[in-house]
């Protein structure tokens, strides 16, 4: 839970306490009902929006890291998901494909609100659709793996070695 949404959580439940409080008078003190049940409703309005922003950053606190730009993060995912193309070890290829879901892929997901900020709506909706198919078809091929199924784990393999192609692809053009 960050600070807004602890704050949010804080004042709706003092001005549900007072609300409550006033009502159960008697006679009812409605001067002061009114003002608690708005503090409680904007306490609620303000961890709701802390719970949904994450931080509670907007776009404009978003910063643009070269780094981690999709395209050079799609291009070690190709690189990573190749090894397990080459007739690794099982135990190897799951390590790979952990290592990606903890790096890359959580990576990605991470910068979903940079991208949507540098790339704009529209554009960061047509690549992030062909990496969220990568993403998929990795955590298939993770499935197939522990399933111990290899046949279908370099489907998914090329799959998302495909889908990743999409994303460098869009870039690229």
């Amino acid at each position: 839970m960050n600070q807004k949404e602890t704050l949010g959580w804080t004042l709706f439940t003092f001005g549900f306490l007072i609300a409550a409080a006033t009502a159960m008078k008697i006679p009812p003190m409605w001067s002061a009902f009114g003002p608690a049940i708005v503090m409680a409703c904007g306490g609620a309005l303000i961890a709701r929006s802390g719970a949904t922003g994450g931080s509670g950053d907007t776009d404009e606190d978003a910063v643009f890291d070269e780094k981690l730009n999709p395209v050079t993060l799609a291009k070690s995912m190709i690189k990573e998901l190749s090894r397990i193309e080459e007739h690794i070890k099982p135990s190897t290829a799951q390590e790979v494909i952990e290592g990606l879901q903890a790096g890359e892929i959580a990576t990605f997901v991470d910068q979903r609100k940079v991208y949507m900020t540098e790339y704009g709506p529209e554009s960061f909706a047509n690549f992030f659709g062909s990496f969220a198919k990568a993403e998929r078809n990795v955590n298939r091929a993770w499935s197939a793996l522990i399933d111990e199924h290899p046949p279908e784990m370099h489907k998914s393999v090329d799959r998302a070695i495909r889908a990743l192609g999409e994303v460098i692809n869009f870039f690229e053009k």
